[in-house]
């Protein structure tokens, strides 16, 4: 269902409202989105033409889209991030946004990654304290 927001003229104001409630399960004014299929995960479904929303977004060339989906304060991509970690799923996006030549969807893209991986060095020094030194030290987060 992602994809066919992704094609709609109003994707940015509804991935600005999803993204701003816990889209595991939250009901935020007039917008409920649940996921609790874990084999079926609305984020990496396709379109007809074999693309998932974000791709949708970068075809359509909607950059404001893109930029909410991104966005560290109300986008959706952020609290679907762990999602990027599927096989394929962020060189997808990545070749669709390099294919598209697009400088702004380009900057958008690698300002998402680079905050993502300092998130990610937080989260890895954050679990440190529970775990022994050895173990905290193969984190492949920290490298």
């Amino acid at each position: 269902f992602l994809h066919m927001i992704a094609d709609s003229p109003f994707a940015s104001r509804f991935i600005r409202k999803a993204g701003k409630s816990d889209f595991r399960a939250h009901e935020h004014g007039d917008v409920k989105l649940e996921i609790n299929d874990d084999e079926n995960l609305p984020f990496k479904e396709v379109n007809n033409n074999g693309e998932i929303w974000l791709q949708s977004l970068v075809r359509r060339g909607d950059v404001e889209a893109l930029d909410v989906a991104f966005s560290p304060h109300s986008g959706l991509a952020w609290g679907i991030s762990i999602y990027f970690l599927y096989p394929g799923v962020h060189e997808l996006v990545a070749a669709s946004i390099k294919e598209s030549n697009n400088p702004m969807m380009q900057s958008i893209f690698d300002a998402f990654n680079s905050f993502q991986n300092i998130y990610q060095r937080l989260s890895a020094l954050t679990m440190a304290g529970f775990r022994a030194e050895d173990v905290s030290l193969q984190d492949e987060r920290l490298a």
